[in-house]
């Protein structure tokens, strides 16, 4: 009775035991398919924080996160009423200048009527020319045309002319010059001098006479053989001239970006630089509002390539980097690597980014701002490594590689 009382109950352990390993089975299926959807969930979850990251992007692209709807739909009201007003300005406008037109298509009707007039007085003189013409030696007025003459023969004719003129007013000027000459001469001439000095006077005013012609004969020999010259060398000039305009246009350019050897190199430097701190300083405001990079406009000698903090908090002042804190000059440093990276990725991609040490230095909210803004870097594709002895990064960071110090000097490389 005994046994088959514990055969019974051995069956109905085994009978439980049969059921408890199928309740397993199905605990361990239902393990697993949970794990799945534990998985699946966390890729969900990997998504929609890239999905909110974007949207963060874009409605900071849309409306930055310090302004608010109602700050904005104020001013986008100011704006409308402005707008409003610009285009009653502009109706106002339109009203004037539809006035002005119905004035000017008067006139132009008026004009057009006169126009007719002239057009029937310039028939009525064509046909008194035509009847003129009959009555000429020119069978038409093609060949009055053709007997006059030619505008560069009547330029030159009118340039003769104009020096026939000149030449002849000259000549009346020194006529009445010389005819003041001679009367004063002769009202003040007086015989007291010799007839010997007087030939003296003449034999030294013939000498003189001699050596101004001699004089007169060298200077046209001179401008006969410039002129033999000019002409040889007509090409070359024109050569000359045209390189004087483009040295002139060099000159100019030298003289604005600065007149000494290096200006060019430092007016490309300074624009170089004036773009990456464009770029830092859109890094610098995620993680530090208060601070921009500035370049200023006037500079000193050896200072051209130097730039300036701007402290919002103090109403814009600003000082030199090297006045900043540890922490201030990593945050700057880092948002000029940032920026340098978008000023290179124009034409080189660059995906990853390393940082020695530096993250001491910060309190904890800025070393969380600047592990946030990391993070969202490597969520955009970008490689970050982090060499720190902070321990608060450690459990940041997914991916480590610690290097733990041993005994002898030996250290060990684990990879966690």
């Amino acid at each position: 009775k005994n046994y088959n009382s514990k055969k019974e109950t051995l069956s109905k352990l085994e009978n439980k035991i049969k059921l408890i390993k199928k309740e397993i089975d199905n605990t361990k299926n239902l393990i697993n398919q949970q794990e799945k959807e534990h998985q699946k969930l966390l890729g969900q979850q990997q998504e929609i924080v890239l999905q909110l990251n974007d949207l963060r992007n874009e409605r900071a692209g849309i409306l930055a996160f310090d302004i608010s709807i109602d700050q904005k739909r104020k001013e986008l009201s100011l704006k409308r009423d402005v707008l409003e007003e610009k285009q009653k300005a502009t109706k106002k406008q339109l009203e004037d200048k539809i006035s002005i037109k119905n004035q000017k298509e008067t006139l132009l009707d008026k004009l057009q009527k006169e126009i007719d007039i002239l057009k029937t007085e310039i028939a009525k003189q064509q046909q008194t020319l035509t009847e003129q013409l009959k009555g000429s030696k020119f069978e038409s007025m093609q060949a009055v045309r053709l007997a006059l003459l030619p505008p560069e023969t009547k330029e030159q004719y009118q340039k003769i002319k104009k020096y026939i003129n000149n030449r002849n007013i000259q000549i009346t000027t020194l006529k009445k010059e010389v005819q003041q000459s001679v009367n004063q001469h002769l009202a003040e001439k007086s015989f007291d001098i010799g007839e010997t000095d007087n030939l003296a006077k003449l034999q030294s005013l013939e000498t003189s006479r001699e050596a101004l012609v001699s004089e007169t004969g060298e200077i046209r020999e001179k401008f006969r053989k410039d002129a033999e010259i000019r002409a040889r060398n007509k090409d070359i000039t024109k050569q000359i001239d045209a390189q004087k305009k483009v040295y002139n246009l060099w000159q100019e350019l030298y003289k604005i970006i600065g007149g000494s050897q290096h200006a060019f190199n430092v007016y490309v430097q300074r624009l170089t630089l004036k773009q990456l701190l464009d770029l830092a300083n859109i890094h610098l405001y995620r993680l530090n509002k208060r601070y921009s990079l500035k370049l200023p406009e006037t500079y000193k000698t050896k200072e051209e390539l130097n730039f300036y903090l701007v402290d919002h908090y103090q109403t814009g002042q600003m000082r030199l980097v090297e006045t900043s804190s540890g922490g201030e000059k990593f945050i700057i440093s880092l948002a000029l690597a940032l920026g340098l990276s978008d000023l290179a990725s124009k034409n080189v991609r660059i995906d990853s980014l390393f940082i020695d040490e530096g993250f001491g230095t910060l309190d904890s909210n800025t070393l969380e701002t600047v592990i946030s803004t990391l993070e969202t870097l490597q969520s955009q594709g970008k490689m970050i490594g982090i060499i720190s002895h902070v321990e608060a990064l450690k459990e940041r960071i997914p991916r480590q590689i610690q290097v733990i110090k041993k005994s002898n000097g030996i250290s060990k490389v684990e990879i966690v």
